[in-house]
C-alpha cells in the first residue's frame, strides 16, 4: 500500500506539471482520456494521426498526450490512475506486472522492430569492419540495446566490459568495438559530430544520419527480424472491468485511425510534418517512406503472441535477469477489442 500511495503522490506531481498542458483545448461533452507516453516520438505517429485526425472525437473521446519523460513513468501514471493509458515497450508494462500491476496490452502502435543500423560508408555487414570502431546506443534497458548485443554475440564477438567488445582472439585494443551510451536521440549527434561511426537508430534519426552525415544502412531489422512488438497500449485491468464500453470505443477509433493513415499517406506526411515542425523536410519525407515501406506504422490494432513472444526474446539476451521475460502472453494480453475493432470497422 505504502508503494501504491508513493507512485500516486508521484504521479500527481508530474501532471501538476503538465496540468495547465491538458486542459487546453478540451471540448464539452467528450470523455477526457489522458494517453502518457515517455516523449514524443515520430513511431507513435499513428496514435498521433489518429488524434489529429479526429476519430476520437467522433467515437465521443477527447484524447490527450502527456508526455513524462520516461517510460517507466507513463507506465506509473496508468497504474496510479492518473492516465487512462500508456504508451511504450510492451516489455515495460510486463515489468509491471511482474511487480503486481494488473496492466493489460490492449493495442499495438508499432508492430516491427522498426530500428535501423547506420553507419559510415565503408562499413559492411561483415563485422571485421566493425574493429576499431565505435556505435551509439541508448542507454539500457531498450530494445535497440538488446538486438546490437545479439548482433555482436552471434558474430564472435565477446565482451571485455560493459562498454567495449572485442572478436575472439584478437586481442589488439585499437581493435576493440566502443558503445556510447546516452539518452535516445543522442545517437543522431554523435554520428553527425564523427563521436561514433554508426548508430541503432529509431526514424528520423536513422534518415537524419542518412542525409546530414552520408552514412547508409547496414541492416533493416523490420524486414530481419519480421513481427515484433515494439510498442503498445497499455491500460489497468481495473479501468478494463469499470469502463469497457471506453476501451472499445478507445480501440476502435485507434483502428479507424491506423486504416485512414494507411488509405493516405500524403496526409499521414502532412500531420508528420505539423506535428515535428523543426525536423528538415527532406529527412521527414525519407523517413515516411521509410516508415511505411518497412510496415512501422500498422493497419490494424491485431496484435499477436508471436510477436509479443519476440520482443521478450530479445529482451532476455540483453538483459537476462529482468523480470519482465517472465511475464506470459495469457497473462498480459488482452486481445478481444482489437478483434472486436477489426471486424467493426470493416
Amino acid at each position: 500500500m505504502a508503494t501504491l500511495a508513493r507512485i500516486k503522490l508521484f504521479a500527481l506531481a508530474v501532471f501538476a506539471i503538465f496540468s495547465s498542458s491538458i486542459a487546453l483545448g478540451d471540448e464539452p461533452g467528450l470523455r477526457k482520456l489522458t494517453i502518457a507516453e515517455p516523449g514524443h516520438l515520430f513511431q507513435y505517429v499513428p496514435l498521433y494521426y489518429s488524434i489529429e485526425k479526429g476519430f476520437f472525437r467522433q467515437a465521443g473521446l477527447d484524447v490527450k498526450v502527456l508526455s513524462t519523460g520516461r517510460r517507466d513513468l507513463a507506465m506509473k501514471a496508468v497504474i496510479s490512475g492518473e492516465a487512462f493509458a500508456s504508451v511504450h515497450d510492451p516489455a515495460e508494462a510486463a515489468l509491471a506486472r511482474s511487480r503486481g500491476a494488473d496492466v493489460k496490452i490492449i493495442a499495438p502502435v508499432v508492430n516491427v522492430a522498426a530500428l535501423w543500423l547506420v553507419a559510415d560508408k565503408e562499413m559492411t555487414l561483415d563485422t571485421k569492419t566493425w574493429r576499431g570502431k565505435s556505435i551509439a546506443l541508448p542507454t539500457p534497458p531498450n530494445t535497440p540495446n538488446s538486438i546490437f548485443l545479439k548482433e555482436l554475440r552471434e558474430n564472435g564477438w565477446v565482451g571485455v566490459d560493459r562498454v567495449t567488445y572485442k572478436m575472439k582472439g584478437d586481442d589488439d585494443p585499437s581493435h576493440y568495438l566502443k558503445i556510447l551510451y546516452g539518452g535516445f536521440g543522442t545517437d543522431v549527434t554523435l554520428v553527425i559530430n564523427g563521436q561514433a561511426n554508426m548508430a541503432l537508430a529509431l526514424e528520423p534519426g536513422a534518415s537524419t544520419m542518412i542525409v546530414k552525415a552520408d552514412k547508409h544502412v547496414l541492416k533493416d531489422y523490420p524486414e530481419t527480424i519480421g513481427p515484433f512488438l515494439n510498442s503498445t497500449i497499455n491500460v489497468t485491468e481495473e479501468e478494463i472491468k469499470s469502463d469497457r464500453l471506453t476501451v472499445q470505443k478507445f480501440v476502435d477509433a485507434l483502428t479507424r485511425g491506423y486504416r485512414d493513415a494507411q488509405d493516405h499517406p500524403e496526409e499521414l506526411a502532412k500531420v508528420s510534418k505539423q506535428l515535428f515542425p523543426d525536423t528538415d523536410r527532406v529527412v521527414m519525407d525519407a523517413a515516411i517512406k521509410r516508415m511505411l515501406a518497412a510496415k512501422s506504422f500498422p493497419t490494424d490494432t491485431i496484435f499477436t503472441k508471436q510477436a509479443y513472444e519476440k520482443n521478450l526474446e530479445y529482451l532476455r539476451l540483453g538483459e537476462p535477469n529482468n523480470a519482465a521475460g517472465n511475464i506470459k502472453w495469457e497473462d498480459i494480453a488482452d486481445t478481444s477489442f482489437a478483434e472486436a475493432a477489426s471486424k467493426r470497422t470493416q
